[in-house]
């Protein structure tokens, strides 16, 4: 594929060119703010990739300005092997810093995992905090213990309190107070 036509931009205000400049930056020069991250592990740009007219060969265009760059192996060189153009989205789950995970016999990150299941985010986060293995923190159901209400003896009826402040026209708010803080009866509660 040739750089050539690409809609009249300049050749270096391309996102493509963009990207390779970044990419390059962030490998071989130690004065940029994420060298540590790249470079200073190791990672480094193919020599293929040192001309952008190679790169651009290699990866194309863009598909939109939602996609960035990105290597297959968070721990392998940029290449046209190891490298593709990922929507951010998915991009983000495979940093290093993303928890993996093996569920149901393969290795996936902690979020794939979850949308397999029923399950919150942050109740299987929390269970594996707490030292639950994996596997029982995505298979355990969660506890429903729905709080039963109080229920009150009022004129041959037996209701909850937001039943009763409905079914005499007051505020379960202040019906609620008045029970619960102020410690009046039901019937103290409603004549008020």
């Amino acid at each position: 594929m040739s750089y050539k036509g690409i809609r009249g931009t300049g050749r270096k205000q391309s996102p493509e060119y963009i990207a390779w400049a970044r990419m390059k930056s962030r490998c071989q020069n130690s004065n940029n703010n994420d060298y540590y991250n790249y470079g200073g592990r190791g990672i480094s740009v193919c020599e293929r990739w040192e001309s952008f007219d190679n790169f651009f060969t290699d990866m194309g265009r863009k598909p939109s300005s939602d996609f960035t760059l990105d290597r297959k192996n968070s721990d392998g060189n940029y290449c046209p092997e190891n490298c593709h153009w990922l929507h951010t989205s998915l991009q983000s789950r495979n940093r290093r810093c993303v928890q993996r995970v093996v569920f149901q016999g393969k290795e996936m990150t902690l979020v794939e995992a979850v949308e397999l299941t029923d399950l919150d985010y942050g109740t299987v986060d929390s269970r594996i905090r707490r030292g639950w293995g994996a596997e029982k923190a995505l298979t355990t159901p969660v506890k429903s213990s729905p709080k039963q209400p109080k229920l009150f003896d009022y004129k041959g009826d037996r209701l909850s309190l937001s039943q009763l402040a409905k079914k005499n026209n007051v505020s379960s708010g202040n019906l609620y107070y008045f029970v619960n803080k102020l410690g009046l009866t039901v019937e103290e509660a409603l004549a008020r």
